[in-house]
């Protein structure tokens, strides 16, 4: 099934079942953006890259990142803490070019092989506590340390797209103390990062007519995701969420990274 808009055919062959399951991914990982603050990209890449093709999928979800962002404006304003942001964001966007060219030399198996590799380390360090322990070894100077984090954190998002605002999260939260003031503080940066990283791709040449038409096609859908999830961060208290979302993270990021061999080494 082929959509046009103004000339332009967008999400190539694909029909409507896959369109479908598409805007449930996006619906899906914005309520958990609006819920937690962060958490959106790697479901939507390790997911997207099943559907879109794995340089797409990045573009389009940082895109369609980028923009929600705005919603959450009051909440920013409110509880974050810039002393804490400040250091963070310096890195970040210094390491992110570094990263985007990273992303521009690797093919699309290649690609695919970098997001299950990456989001699946990145993912079971935070599920069994390694990215914890070691952030409170490092934690003695939170400027010297957050200017290293930011930039492992940048790189990691500039080359697959996702997993960047987890390491950011997961300092602030070894930093701040209040749950408002953490997921405010982690949009905050989330912000800073993600609208950074749209201008980086569009100097690269990386966004293109299509990838604008497909974001904004999915837009209203994420922005109700992220909505509904705003709304009940202060309702749901449940553990057992994060840790099944966990769970099927992991084994998509595997299965990813199957995919990825296989398309490289079979066909």
């Amino acid at each position: 099934m082929n959509v046009g808009i103004f000339g332009h055919v967008i999400f190539g062959d694909m029909g409507a079942t896959a369109l479908l399951m598409l805007a449930l991914i996006y619906f899906t990982a914005f309520f958990i953006k609006g819920l937690f603050g962060a958490g959106s990209m790697p479901p939507l890449i390790i997911f997207g890259a099943w559907i879109l093709e794995p340089h797409e999928s990045v573009i389009v979800a940082v895109i369609t990142n980028a923009i929600t962002q705005f919603q959450f404006m009051t909440d920013m304003r409110r509880e974050a803490d810039w002393k804490i942001a400040r250091p963070l964001a310096l890195s970040f966007a210094c390491f992110v070019i570094l990263g985007v060219w990273i992303f521009s030399k690797l093919s699309g198996s290649e690609l695919t092989i970098a997001l299950g590799i990456g989001r699946g380390g990145t993912i079971a360090a935070e599920h069994f506590g390694l990215l914890t322990r070691l952030a409170a070894r490092l934690r003695t100077s939170k400027w010297t340390v957050g200017l290293w984090v930011g930039g492992v954190a940048g790189l990691l998002a500039g080359a697959t797209g996702a997993g960047g605002i987890v390491l950011l999260s997961l300092f602030i939260k070894m930093i701040l103390v209040k749950p408002a003031a953490i997921r405010a503080t982690v949009l905050l940066i989330a912000t800073v990062a993600l609208v950074w990283r749209v201008i980086v791709f569009g100097v690269g040449g990386f966004i293109t007519i299509q990838f604008l038409l497909e974001s904004l096609l999915l837009l209203p859908v994420a922005i109700f995701g992220a909505f509904l999830g705003s709304k009940s961060f202060y309702v749901m208290r449940d553990d057992r969420f994060p840790r099944f979302f966990t769970l099927i993270l992991m084994v998509a990021a595997a299965s990813l990274l199957w995919r990825g061999v296989f398309e490289t080494f079979v066909g």
